[in-house]
């Protein structure tokens, strides 16, 4: 794991600053974030592509406070360590082949939901009081971000089959 520090500091850095580059839409904004955790789980080892967004966690929490877990958005960075280890995983395990390497970004994805959407509805319909209903909850914070997701997953695929990946 010593060799590959640079690429883990690089990737949880990465993935803090595509934060600040967002299109605010809702509750959850449009980030790259997505798309530099997905990378982190195809580069990485499981354990190293975790300790990357636990970086990013730790940099996320440096910079906003303990105001931060109240956040409906926060789901999402909890999720990025596990997604990026199971992703980096799954990857390893199944020998990169192309149609495993689509199903495993499209089931982080999904993880990401469904760790993500559940704490949104946490923050806006148990902390905030707010009266969204589940469909609701998904359409702000899932369906709006489909495409963009599909082209982040088509992305992290392109750049996964075109690096050779040590370890």
């Amino acid at each position: 794991m010593r060799k590959q520090l640079p690429k883990i500091a690089l990737l949880g850095a990465l993935s803090f600053i595509s934060g600040y580059l967002s299109l605010p839409i809702g509750p959850v904004p449009i980030t790259l974030q997505t798309l530099v955790v997905l990378l982190a789980g195809v580069i990485l080892s499981p354990k190293e592509a975790a300790w990357s967004q636990i970086i990013h966690f730790l940099l996320k929490f440096l910079t906003m406070g303990f105001g931060l877990v109240i956040l409906p958005s926060f789901g999402f960075l909890i999720s990025f360590p596990v997604i990026a280890s199971l992703l980096s995983w799954y990857y390893r395990n199944y020998h990169r082949e192309s149609k495993y390497l689509i199903i495993g970004i499209v089931m982080a994805t999904l993880l990401s939901y469904v760790i993500g959407l559940t704490y949104m509805w946490v923050v806006l319909v148990k902390i905030q009081e707010n009266s969204f209903t589940l469909v609701q909850i998904i359409q702000m914070g899932m369906l709006v971000f489909i495409p963009g997701d599909v082209v982040k997953g088509l992305v992290a695929y392109r750049i996964a089959k075109r690096i050779k990946i040590s370890y």
